[in-house]
């Protein structure tokens, strides 16, 4: 039995509903939890809907060559959207944090000049935007990158291998 099968079992065996826009059956592309699955392609990304408006937003903000910190917010929280399909986009993500982060303390609306490498960065990750996605259709690679989302952190690892520890099955009871 396929565990989403016995997922729905459990749901309906203890009487809990299901919300029916959140329901996808035999569907070769769907949304699913704000992604778009692409069956038929192998893929996951944003949601194209949700996606669109925020090419828009940054480009509205490079014509201006100012914003606000709430500004900045929305627009680069939409882009951080996009870069969790493609994780290594975070990357390319650094100035404006920086520039959001220098904004403390200041009201949140009102518009300040952006910072040349700031608009650099935001119109860079625009056209970085056509690879955030995911592929299921690739194999794994043993490099992993990792963040701890704060200015300073950060690494990369290789796998080796398990250790002993990680070697062991857990006991089932």
């Amino acid at each position: 039995m396929y565990p989403v099968l016995a997922l729905r079992g459990a749901y309906s065996n203890a009487g809990l509903p299901t919300h029916p826009k959140k329901t996808v059956e035999q569907e070769a592309c769907a949304e699913v939890q704000g992604a778009w699955i692409d069956g038929v392609q192998g893929t996951m990304s944003a949601k194209p809907s949700k996606i669109a408006k925020y090419p828009r937003l940054g480009l509205e903000l490079l014509r201006m060559g100012m914003a606000s910190q709430k500004e900045l917010h929305a627009v680069c929280g939409g882009l951080v959207y996009a870069a969790m399909f493609k994780r290594p986009l975070l990357g390319a993500l650094n100035q404006v944090w920086q520039a959001i982060v220098g904004l403390d303390g200041l009201p949140r609306n009102q518009r300040f000049p952006l910072r040349r490498e700031v608009m650099a960065e935001i119109a860079r990750f625009l056209g970085l935007i056509p690879l955030a996605f995911s592929s299921f259709c690739q194999g794994f690679d043993s490099a992993v990158s990792a963040s701890d989302a704060s200015l300073g952190g950060g690494g990369f690892c290789i796998s080796r291998g398990l250790t002993p520890y990680g070697a062991q099955q857990p006991s089932v009871r």
